[in-house]
């Protein structure tokens, strides 16, 4: 008898907390795996090879003619505030690094625009340049 009540109670206990994480899922109103970027070139040069890299998800979106706006690409665990740059100048890959993720989260939204630019510096160093973060959704 008293196995029977354990297993019960094991059962309650296992049945409430499935329960609980099931609603807890379903109440969340946006999942990062439904976030977009695309990227908006304001600057007057093409940026070539373009990557953006965040801390769980790389997004490619090649050649960004200056002036132009992709098309929205699925980030699958969200944007973030700013990214890690890969991309090619005179057909050298440039990896532009983000220091430290540590005590980011995700933005809240479900697409976004970066606004970015190439920009060379007078020592012939290349290095992208994140003007803006808009949320369009």
């Amino acid at each position: 008898m008293w196995i029977f009540r354990l297993c019960h109670r094991a059962c309650s206990v296992a049945g409430v907390i499935a329960l609980t994480a099931a609603l807890t899922a379903c109440s969340t109103p946006t999942s990062p795996k439904d976030t977009r970027l695309r990227v908006f070139n304001s600057g007057a040069v093409a940026i070539q090879g373009l990557v953006i890299q965040f801390p769980a998800s790389t997004v490619t979106f090649g050649t960004v003619s200056a002036g132009t706006t992709t098309t929205y690409l699925q980030v699958p665990n969200g944007v973030y505030a700013y990214g890690a740059f890969l991309f090619v100048v005179d057909g050298i890959l440039v990896r532009q690094p983000v220091i430290d993720w540590v005590g980011e989260s995700p933005l809240d939204g479900t697409a976004f625009t970066y606004s970015l630019e190439l920009v060379t510096s007078p020592s012939g160093g290349s290095m992208i340049r994140l003007t803006k973060v808009s949320r369009d959704e």
